[in-house]
């Protein structure tokens, strides 16, 4: 056997005599690796010509370590989700929840590299996950698995995504459509109790009043509310183009509204024109619903203060519910083209969705079915519709045939 013969060792096998290569290094972590291979005799004819495809080998691998290319290790699960952030900059609402999404359901593979993440992990996680969150949680969370895996790719490591052959699960938690319906009289309580309350400042708690009159009136969104300018209104329209959001960095900043069909205008109405006036007369900032010392209002914020006067006041009400409540009184009036402009949705899919009947609608409904059930029907209308083709169509060959009948004559029908 030849002298160079550094890191290969000659080794008999079952299917005959083999080199096995081992090269031991450290990766940048300072991880104890290997690199490892085997030259078989028998796939190159003799030992001779087998050894010399080993040191080629083994030369190669050991340019490799140098340069560093195998000392690169595969990162882990919790690495790329770090770094996720810094290739995909999203807004700090959204990677809030998604660190809630990790700590809950992902945490526990981030020690993990990701070229060791298999199929099962990830079935495993979501399956557990969805015994008790709701479906859309469950999107969420392999939302962010994707994002992971996509990180991986654009950071340049080999890994296939083990997210494409996962079977999402249905969720064992039975998601029930929230209660939005309320009654104006819930909504004025609502009012007079903000300018009641003794909590947080006068001059904020008035803020909130004007945003909730607005919303109730136009069926705008508190982030779009709380970002408008007096430039933004008129006496007759309200322009909507941004809102008050997270960028990648801070909260509470003016971004652009939620879709390109959130830039919209919505005509003011004679019952908000004489509040829009009062509330020009009355804001002392730029951004007209801005808090006392000038700075856009943190929505999550001004979501307590309501829910907390509703609750002393025994009432059921958010701001959100000022939306459905637009949506379901255009819908029942027919206005589903209306509606959806007026909120700024994209889809009549979203307006469908924000929608609610009433006691009232439900209980008409009914009795208008009832009302039809009872009344008395003719025979051709308790008939199938296809019965009732059919006869028109024999009734149409028939007059024809009497018709040529009557003009060409056939002869000894036209005697009978």
């Amino acid at each position: 056997m030849a002298k160079d013969t550094k890191y290969i060792r000659k080794r008999k096998r079952s299917y005959g005599y083999a080199y096995l290569i081992e090269i031991p290094f450290t990766d940048e972590t300072g991880s104890l690796r290997r690199f490892t291979d085997t030259v078989k005799v028998i796939d190159y004819g003799s030992e001779k010509s087998a050894l010399l495809a080993a040191q080629k080998i083994r030369n190669d691998a050991l340019l490799d370590i140098q340069s560093g290319k195998l000392r690169r290790s595969f990162p882990t699960v919790a690495n790329l989700y770090k770094r996720k952030w810094d290739i995909m900059p999203l807004s700090v609402k959204t990677r809030e929840k998604q660190d809630a999404i990790y700590a809950a359901a992902i945490a526990p593979y981030g020690d993990k590299l990701i070229n060791d993440v298999t199929v099962e992990d990830i079935q495993m996680c979501v399956n557990t996950y969805a015994e008790r969150h709701s479906d859309d949680a469950v999107s969420r969370l392999m939302t962010v698995w994707r994002q992971i895996y996509k990180a991986c790719t654009i950071l340049g490591y080999s890994v296939a995504d083990q997210t494409q052959a996962v079977i999402v699960p249905k969720s064992k938690v039975i998601s029930r459509r929230k209660d939005v319906r309320m009654s104006y009289d819930d909504f004025k309580t609502v009012l007079d109790g903000l300018l009641t309350y003794n909590g947080g400042e006068t001059y904020d708690r008035r803020g909130i009043w004007y945003m909730l009159q607005i919303m109730y009136y136009t069926g705008c969104r508190p982030a779009e509310a709380l970002a408008l300018t007096a430039d933004d209104i008129t006496d007759q329209y309200i322009s909507i183009t941004k809102a008050v959001g997270s960028t990648t960095k801070e909260k509470q900043q003016i971004v652009p509204p939620k879709t390109e069909a959130s830039i919209r205008r919505v005509p003011v109405s004679p019952q908000l024109l004489p509040i829009l006036h009062s509330l020009k007369e009355w804001s002392r900032h730029k951004y007209l619903l801005a808090d006392q010392q000038g700075h856009l209002r943190n929505i999550d914020e001004v979501s307590n203060t309501i829910h907390l006067v509703a609750k002393k006041h025994h009432v059921r009400f958010n701001a959100y519910m000022l939306r459905h409540l637009m949506s379901s009184e255009l819908l029942h009036r027919g206005d589903s083209v209306v509606a959806r402009d007026l909120l700024g949705h994209t889809s009549f899919s979203m307006t469908l969705d924000y929608a609610r009947s009433t006691d009232d609608q439900l209980l008409e409904a009914i009795r208008d079915r009832s009302l039809a059930e009872s009344q008395p029907k003719n025979r051709s209308h308790s008939m199938p519709p296809v019965t009732i083709h059919r006869r028109y169509q024999i009734r149409r060959i028939i007059a024809v045939l009497l018709t040529i009948i009557e003009i060409k004559g056939i002869p000894g029908i036209a005697q009978k």
